[in-house]
């Protein structure tokens, strides 16, 4: 099977679709922003003294080394 070169694929965009999902993405990402801030207060109460001993070290340790850097990326 040949395909005629001279015809282009054609895309159709139901552009007040596009809106509303490009609006639902900005609210999600704000949650998201929101959610972050809120856990970022409550990482620095525990890590001025609200929680001690090892197990508020090995917490911080993966808080600062992994979680916190993950949600940076997403």
């Amino acid at each position: 099977m040949q395909r005629d070169l001279d015809q282009s694929p054609r895309v159709r965009i139901d552009y007040e679709l596009m809106a509303e999902i490009a609006a639902r993405f900005a609210r999600e990402a704000e949650a998201v922003r929101a959610a972050r801030t809120q856990l970022g207060y409550c990482f620095e109460a525990l890590r001025a003294g609200d929680w001690i001993g090892p197990g508020a070290r090995a917490f911080e340790a993966e808080m600062a080394h992994e979680v916190l850097p993950a949600l940076g990326r997403m």
